[in-house]
């Protein structure tokens, strides 16, 4: 089934039944066939829970199913223990596909190259973290200026990989305190002037 029969599909899937989901637009085609509904390995099941959690024992939890992060297969321990304070999260890398003509002569002298986000992206990596604290994300700038050496005006160099953090819940009291209700995660909408983020069901 292509992206368009996906897209079809589950627009009349929401109309008919409620489901309240609204679709995502893609921005220009994403490497290796990804689509916003779902990854190549991915059956298209949109209503599939994610990133669910029992727990049999005070500060022990288990995964209910499999999880995914814009299609792609997060790996969560079936079983693991975490003490109170420890925070339940997801990172992400993202690779950026960068596009770049020269920016006219004047008045910036010497000549500058602008670079800017094309939409497509390819996931380098998903992981489940559970520790005391989230590791830091890093956004990029998806538009801008840069000199023969490859920096912008502030003296940044360029960079078309990012990485992005969201955090599940918290463990309190023997118990996971959800931040995000159960389900697989999306990049927000691509956007020049913000930074991505990862939404539940958008």
């Amino acid at each position: 089934m292509g992206a368009l029969d996906d897209m079809t599909e589950k627009t009349l899937h929401d109309r008919k039944e409620g489901r309240g989901f609204s679709g995502i637009a893609a921005n220009g085609p994403a490497v290796a066939g990804e689509f916003p509904f779902r990854g190549s390995d991915m059956p298209m099941d949109y209503r599939q829970p994610g990133f669910a959690f029992e727990s049999p024992a005070k500060n022990v939890f288990t995964s209910q199913w499999k999880s995914f992060v814009q299609g792609v297969e997060c790996k969560v321990p079936e079983r693991f223990t975490a003490p109170d304070g420890y925070v339940v999260g997801v990172k992400v890398v993202v690779l950026w596909q960068f596009k770049s003509k020269a920016d006219p002569v004047s008045p910036p002298d010497p000549p500058t190259t602008r670079k800017y986000a094309s939409g497509a992206y390819q996931i380098s990596t998903v992981e489940f973290v559970c520790a005391s604290e989230l590791p830091a994300g890093e956004s990029i700038a998806y538009d801008g200026s840069y000199d023969g050496d490859g920096k912008d005006v502030f003296g940044h160099e360029f960079k078309d990989t990012e990485t992005l953090v969201a955090q599940l819940g918290v463990v309190t009291n023997g118990a996971l305190v959800r931040s995000m209700d159960e389900g697989n995660l999306f990049f927000s909408h691509f956007s020049r002037d913000q930074s991505t983020t990862l939404v539940l069901n958008p």
